[in-house]
């Protein structure tokens, strides 16, 4: 979560160690407001109320809440259709300090968000037939969202929460439609910041593995024998994934891969990957041959009412482990396996009223290394993939997205910004020999998902961004374009 300022410009509020906090600005005392909060978008209103998603508050829940900015029980502010596996997000209150907007977002990609217009004081709420990917605000009779690299106005009645003319465009060109905000005052300030891909050793010295920057590199992984690379590159309108070859430098889009999260198959022939949408449509993991010479295939098992969100191939090719969102066991966020093939059955691998996430096989494929907030905050475990015996915390201080060294002897993990790496062994039981902080990057965004990778020699592969390269643009009273541009009525 980025920190929020109070209305009055006194206290900020933040998320550290799954504390959701407010601290004076002057740093004289902090105040804990609730625990086993993950980073989450909030709005601080000036009655002294702090709306966040419910997802942060209450497991299984996925409306609207409002907490005291004095700390309390959280109350509902609205609550989702479950039925159809939605969720409330990005609330953002007006400058009337009354209406709230947020997006009302479906199970899969961003092609079911949609703008929802309620009340900071609860009640009803009502779901535009607009497409957004992040609300901005409202000025001269619209509302302004950010999606697909650009800034749209739809024309509204927000006293009777209907839309009143079709969307237009105000501007083009966003490297990402999240690092974008507009102020009551019509003040845009919106970011551009390429990304790089480089090698980092354990004391954090790099260099770029492809000299040419990117809107952003996401999920690098390593092929099997360490000469390809597959790779997301988004841009704010599309995420594909990209493979590079080490030797010859290319760099080529994996054909009709329109997704996210790559990942290989144990004989480096295939690469697998998420492909968002609607549950129950093309949602889920796919695989294709990494030289694009064959169309996609589904190869997980389908979960009723949840999407898979990432999965890794056993080291044997024969089982599929995936994260799935909306599953079952009332967490949210729940493991599941099954063999290779869209046929098959799931088979609940591990489902429990917390969240587990970002499942990672040893190379021997008996372990299992993932990250779960059972305790309130998010750890590293390790258990048994298939064998008996229960979870092994790595971890000690909060820690997320494990990924194995290439003998098994070593968990990586983040911490914050923080890059850590944990000595295992099994032999005669698992158990954590040392952990050590390596250095700190910048280029870690919380995606729940590890955006980093290990070669065989220790190298880490990771993304880096390019600070020295970017720029805040800020464009003062900028709404006042929407007097000259508006949509005709309808």
């Amino acid at each position: 979560m980025r920190p929020v300022f109070s209305p009055d410009g006194n206290w900020i509020a933040f998320v550290a160690g799954g504390e959701f906090r407010k601290i004076a600005r002057d740093g004289s005392h902090s105040v804990v407001l609730a625990r086993g909060v993950p980073e989450l978008p909030v709005t601080w209103t000036a009655r002294n109320t702090i709306i966040l998603p419910t997802s942060g508050l209450k497991r299984g829940r996925r409306g609207l809440s409002r907490i005291s900015a004095d700390g309390g029980e959280p109350t509902t502010l609205t609550v989702s259709d479950s039925v159809a596996s939605k969720r409330h997000w990005d609330p953002l209150l007006l400058s009337d300090s009354t209406t709230l907007l947020f997006l009302d977002q479906g199970p899969g990609g961003s092609d079911d968000d949609y703008l929802a217009i309620g009340s900071a004081t609860g009640g009803e709420f009502t779901v535009l037939d607009v497409r957004a990917k992040k609300p901005l605000g409202y000025a001269h009779g619209h509302l302004v969202f950010a999606a697909n690299g650009k800034i749209m106005a739809v024309p509204v009645d927000l006293k009777r929460r209907i839309r009143t003319g079709d969307p237009v465009m105000l501007m083009d060109g966003l490297m990402n439609d999240y690092d974008v905000s507009l102020a009551w005052n019509g003040t845009l300030v919106y970011a551009n910041a390429p990304a790089y891909l480089v090698w980092v050793d354990e004391t954090g010295a790099h260099h770029n593995v492809i000299d040419k920057p990117a809107t952003n590199y996401q999920w690098p992984r390593l092929s099997p024998d360490g000469t390809e690379i597959a790779v997301t590159i988004s841009d704010a309108t599309s995420w594909d994934v990209w493979i590079h070859n080490t030797i010859t430098k290319s760099l080529a889009p994996l054909e009709t891969a329109a997704g996210e999260r790559p990942e290989w198959t144990p004989d480096g022939k295939r690469v697998i990957y998420m492909l968002p949408g609607i549950a129950g449509t093309r949602s889920g993991l796919w695989s294709q041959p990494a030289d694009g010479s064959g169309p996609p295939e589904r190869v997980n098992a389908m979960v009723p009412g949840s999407y898979s969100a990432e999965g890794v191939i056993s080291p044997d090719g024969r089982t599929i482990l995936f994260r799935v969102a909306s599953g079952g066991g009332g967490g949210g966020r729940d493991i599941y396996y099954s063999t290779i093939g869209p046929s098959t059955v799931a088979t609940e691998w591990l489902a429990t009223k917390a969240n587990e996430t970002t499942p990672r096989f040893s190379p021997d494929g008996y372990w299992v290394a993932y990250q779960s907030d059972e305790t309130g905050r998010h750890e590293v475990y390790v258990r048994p993939f298939l064998g008996h015996g229960g979870a092994y915390q790595i971890s000690d201080a909060g820690g997320v997205e494990p990924v194995w060294s290439r003998d098994g002897r070593r968990i990586y993990y983040r911490r914050g910004t923080r890059m850590m790496v944990a000595d295992v062994t099994s032999s005669p039981t698992f158990a954590v020999l040392s952990r050590k902080s390596l250095f700190t990057w910048r280029g870690l965004p919380d995606w729940g998902h590890a955006n980093y990778d290990v070669a065989a020699d220790g190298k880490l592969l990771m993304v880096l961004s390019g600070e020295q390269d970017s720029a805040m643009v800020v464009i003062r009273n900028w709404t006042q374009r929407l007097r000259a541009k508006r949509s005709p009525a309808k």
